[in-house]
């Protein structure tokens, strides 16, 4: 038998058989533009999630800082100074030609002599067994700056400086800086009660082992001299970022440039804040006006009388609106300090009270100075809003 078979026939859709078939060019653009569009949506989360994620930082050490604070009045019996007049000579009287002038030379400031005499309360307080003297020198040497240079002996003036709010906070809570490559280390202060700033000195320079353990654990990188001041002890830079402030930069910075230095300001213990006791004075400046900025106040301060006070920025913040010759000012913390981060712009404003309807936080009659008018777009308090304090939980808005 012969058998006979046919193959089935296979039939074929057009197209089929061939490979695998790619994206056209169109398709391929659709894609990319859906990707961007997602991405244009995703953007102001992730910033404003990573914005949180740092102020959060900021806050938390600024509790940390806080505490610090804390531990130093309970080893010591108070808040550290704001503002205080250090001579390596102990002598905490100032120059005599300056005496009877404002520290920084703005209306209300107090006078040298004021700033001597609750210097050496300060240090008396803090540290009693080492020799302070109004008008004398003693015949120690305080290296308060760490810098190993000795004055006492011969022709030049002894050294001496003042520490703003900033500065304070980093000598008094990380004791005598040292110098090393990446920045300045806080070494604490020395175990000899006599003279807690040169323990053991070996040789110039150098310190043994022999000291107390800084109150505060600062971040090397981040403590970085102030390049108005010439005291040779850093402030201490917030974690945002910002860039440290340049030395003498030719020409000025705009007023925008970033300061980000933590602001120290201490109420003494009284109520009493002394709102000169930190002055950024080249944040507010605007170089095309030639306008400083200044927020009134009525002080009634008790250490040095001041009354009547008009203070550059930054300044401690009121639960109040002040006006010099009115009612005196009501201060958020009382009794204690405010510590006060510029934020992700880098910028403080003017201080004073704060309200999230600017409307109803005027330091006083803007009329005549535009420069501090509170409308959006047009004023310096807006840059406030990102602000973080230890008395207010996360950005001030």
């Amino acid at each position: 038998m012969i058998c006979s078979s046919s193959s089935p026939t296979i039939h074929r859709r057009p197209g089929e058989g061939r490979g695998p078939r790619g994206f056209t060019l169109v398709e391929l653009l659709v894609v990319i533009l859906i990707l961007a569009v997602l991405i244009a949506l995703l953007l102001p989360a992730i910033n404003a999630a990573l914005r949180t994620a740092k102020n959060a930082a900021v806050g938390g050490e600024i509790n940390q800082l806080a505490q610090a604070l804390a531990s130093f009045k309970a080893k010591y019996g108070d808040y550290p100074p704001s503002r205080i007049y250090l001579s390596e000579d102990g002598n905490l009287q100032p120059n005599v030609t300056n005496l009877s002038g404002p520290v920084n030379g703005n209306a209300g400031d107090i006078s040298y002599a004021q700033l001597g005499q609750r210097s050496i309360a300060a240090m008396r307080k803090f540290f009693p067994r080492v020799t302070f003297n109004l008008g004398t020198a003693t015949s120690n040497w305080y290296d308060f700056n760490g810098d190993g240079l000795q004055y006492i002996g011969s022709t030049t003036v002894s050294q001496w400086y003042i520490l703003q709010g900033h500065e304070c906070l980093v000598f008094f809570l990380g004791g005598i800086p040292q110098a090393t490559g990446s920045g300045y280390a806080a070494s604490g202060f020395g175990k000899d009660p006599t003279n807690p700033f040169t323990n053991n000195l070996v040789g110039v320079q150098g310190y043994s082992g022999n000291r107390q353990a800084p109150l505060f654990e600062f971040a090397s990188n981040r403590l970085v001299l102030d390049p108005a001041d010439s005291s040779g002890i850093p402030g201490y830079l917030d974690s945002l970022g910002n860039a440290p402030p340049q030395v003498n930069p030719n020409p000025p910075p705009p007023s925008t440039t970033p300061i980000n230095f933590y602001a120290y300001f201490s109420a003494y213990g009284n109520g009493g804040y002394d709102p000169n006791d930190v002055n950024f004075i080249s944040e507010n400046y605007d170089h095309t006006s030639k306008i400083y900025p200044e927020l009134g106040y009525n002080v009634n301060f008790p250490v040095t009388g001041a009354t009547n006070a008009l203070s550059p920025a930054p300044n401690p913040y009121t639960s109040t609106v002040t006006v010099p010759g009115t009612l005196a000012a009501t201060f958020l913390n009382p009794q204690s300090f405010q510590i006060i981060s510029s934020g992700i712009d880098g910028t403080y404003g003017v201080g004073g009270q704060y309200s999230p309807d600017l409307s109803e936080a005027l330091p006083y009659d803007t009329t005549n100075n535009p420069y501090l008018q509170n409308t959006v777009g047009n004023g310096i308090r807006i840059s406030e809003r990102d602000n973080v304090t230890n008395f207010h939980n996360g950005k001030l808005e």
